[in-house]
């Protein structure tokens, strides 16, 4: 509810925000369900979250900005 909001006011840097944080938390909580509920270590879990962002990355400076390409 709060996208359909911030994007009809036309406030673009907190849908920005609340994307950042929704990603962010969606990776806290999957972290947390592999450490605190197995209780195991994972390094795969933060190398699939880098790897994401370097091709977001490599892309929008290549002039990419559509993100299903991304």
């Amino acid at each position: 509810m709060v996208l359909f909001l911030s994007e009809w006011a036309e406030n673009s840097f907190y849908v920005k925000l609340l994307n950042r944080a929704l990603i962010l938390g969606l990776a806290a909580l999957a972290l947390d369900l592999i450490v605190g509920g197995a209780g195991l270590v994972s390094l795969g879990h933060a190398a699939f979250l880098g790897v994401g962002a370097y091709a977001v990355a490599i892309l929008a400076e290549h002039g990419i900005h559509n993100g299903l390409v991304q």
